[in-house]
C-alpha cells in the first residue's frame, strides 16, 4: 500500500517508490538532500528497490545512447544534488557579496552628488556675489566718472577767456606796470616783468594795495628775491596802488596808481 507522504519515509514501500515518481528523479539527480538521505536509507535495505534504480539507469542510458548523448567526460566529476545545492549556495553568497558591492557603490554616488549639489550652489552664491560687487563696482565707477566730469566743467568755466584779455598800462620811472583783465571776470594778472630788475632787486619789496573808496586792503607783498613777474590777483575795488620799500615803514614810496576797470 503506498505512503501517505514518502517524502518523509513515512511507510515507503517499493510501489509507492514508484507512483511517487521519486526513483526517476533520484536517478536524474532532481531530488531533494533530505529526499537523497531517506532513499540512500532505504535503497540499503532493499534490494529488489535497487534493482529498480539499476533498471532505470539502464534505460537512461539506453536513451542516451540512441539520442547520441554521451556521458561526462572522465575528468569532469558528475554532480550529485548536493553539488547543485552547494553551487546554488555559492551563487547566492556571490549575489549577496555582488549586492554588498553595489550598495556601497550605491552610497558612494549619493554622497558624490550630494557633494556636487552643495558646489553647484556654493559656486552658483560665488557668482551672485561676484556680479553683486561688479555692480557696485561699475556705480562707484560711474559717480567717479561724473564727479569727475563735473570738477573738469567746472575748471573749465573758472579758465579765463584769455582770447578777451585786456591790457592797462602804467608808466613809472623804472619802466612800466602792466594789468591784464577780463571785462567779465574779477581776476586779473600783475605783470612787472618790465620793470628795471636791477633797480627792483636793490629795493627791500613791493606792496600792493587794493582801493575801494577810502578803503585800502593789503592783497599781495613781492619780495626782493621772487623771481617771478607775473602774479594773479582777484580783486573788487576802483584802484590798485604799489608801493615800494617796508610794508610798516612810513616811507615807503609809491610806485604806481593804476585805475581798476
Amino acid at each position: 500500500m503506498p505512503a501517505k507522504d514518502p517524502e518523509k519515509g513515512k511507510g515507503l514501500t517499493r510501489e509507492s517508490l514508484k507512483k511517487s515518481g521519486l526513483l526517476e528523479q533520484y536517478v536524474l539527480g532532481l531530488t531533494t538532500r533530505e529526499q537523497n538521505r531517506i532513499l540512500k536509507a532505504f535503497l540499503a535495505d532493499n534490494p529488489d528497490a535497487q534493482e529498480d534504480v539499476a533498471a532505470l539507469r539502464e534505460e537512461l542510458g539506453n536513451y542516451m545512447d540512441g539520442y547520441n548523448l554521451g556521458p561526462p567526460d572522465a575528468e569532469r566529476e558528475v554532480r550529485t544534488s548536493e553539488d547543485f545545492l552547494d553551487l546554488d549556495h555559492e551563487m547566492i553568497l556571490e549575489m549577496t557579496e555582488r549586492n554588498h558591492s553595489l550598495t556601497i557603490w550605491r552610497y558612494v554616488l549619493g554622497a558624490l552628488c550630494l557633494l556636487l549639489v552643495a558646489l553647484s550652489g556654493y559656486l552658483f552664491r560665488l557668482s551672485e556675489n561676484t556680479k553683486a560687487a561688479l555692480l557696485q563696482e561699475k556705480a562707484r565707477h560711474a559717480q567717479d566718472d561724473m564727479s569727475h566730469r563735473l570738477k573738469v566743467e567746472n575748471l573749465e568755466d573758472a579758465v579765463l577767456d584769455w582770447s578777451g584779455l585786456q591790457t592797462v598800462t602804467t608808466y613809472v620811472g623804472e619802466g612800466f606796470i602792466q594789468l591784464h583783465y577780463s571785462p567779465d571776470d574779477d581776476r586779473m594778472i600783475l605783470d612787472l616783468s618790465h620793470l628795471n630788475v636791477g633797480k627792483r632787486i636793490n629795493e627791500k619789496s613791493y606792496h600792493i594795495y587794493v582801493m575801494d573808496g577810502e578803503d585800502s586792503r593789503h592783497v599781495l607783498e613781492i619780495l626782493p628775491a621772487d623771481e617771478h613777474s607775473l602774479h594773479a590777483l582777484k580783486v573788487a575795488g576802483t584802484q590798485l596802488q604799489v608801493y615800494s620799500g617796508e610794508k610798516e615803514a612810513e616811507d615807503h614810496n609809491l610806485v604806481a596808481e593804476i585805475s581798476l576797470p
